[in-house]
C-alpha cells in the first residue's frame, strides 16, 4: 500500500461519472452575486487618453450594464462612478463580458476586473442600504380582486 506525504493510505476508488445536463440558457439574474442599481457612469476605453463617455445604466458589485449606439473599442474599459455619499469618483477596470444587439443600440454587459477594496466595499455597502430598506413612503397599497 502507498501512503502519501502526509502519511495517509492512498487506496484508489473507482468513481463513476454520470453525464450532468446544464441549462446553457440560465437567465443572467441566476449567475449575478449582487443585485443591480441604476447609475450614472463615464467610461472609455483603456490606453484611451481623453474623453470620457457618460453612460446611465445599472452598476452591482461584480460588474455593470449600459446601452449605447455605439459600443467602445477594447475589450477592457475604464468604469467611473460617484456613489450618492461620496465627494470623489470612484474607478475601477473591467472586461466587456457581451455586447448584444438590440433593436436601435447595443447592450454592454462589463464585468469589474480590477477594483480597489474600498471601492468594492463602498459599492456593496449602497447597494446593500439600498436594497435592504424601503422607506414606508415608497411602499404602495396593493388590493387584491376578489
Amino acid at each position: 500500500m502507498k501512503l502519501d506525504r502526509r502519511g495517509r493510505s492512498r487506496k484508489r476508488v473507482a468513481v463513476k461519472v454520470e453525464a450532468v445536463e446544464l441549462d446553457h440558457e440560465r437567465r443572467e439574474a441566476d449567475r449575478r452575486d449582487s443585485p443591480r442599481l441604476p447609475m450614472k457612469m463615464r467610461v472609455r476605453a483603456i490606453g484611451a487618453s481623453g474623453k470620457l463617455f457618460s453612460r446611465e445604466g445599472d452598476i452591482s458589485v461584480g460588474g455593470a450594464y449600459w446601452e449605447t449606439k455605439e459600443p467602445l473599442p477594447g475589450a477592457e474599459l475604464e468604469v467611473r462612478f460617484k456613489l450618492p455619499a461620496d465627494r470623489k469618483e470612484r474607478s475601477a477596470i473591467a472586461q466587456v463580458v457581451r455586447i448584444r444587439r438590440l433593436e436601435a443600440s447595443f447592450g454592454v454587459h462589463v464585468r469589474f476586473v480590477v477594483v480597489d477594496v474600498l471601492t468594492e466595499l463602498a459599492l456593496a455597502r449602497y447597494i446593500d442600504a439600498r436594497t435592504r430598506l424601503v422607506p414606508v413612503a415608497e411602499l404602495r397599497d396593493v388590493s387584491l380582486a376578489s
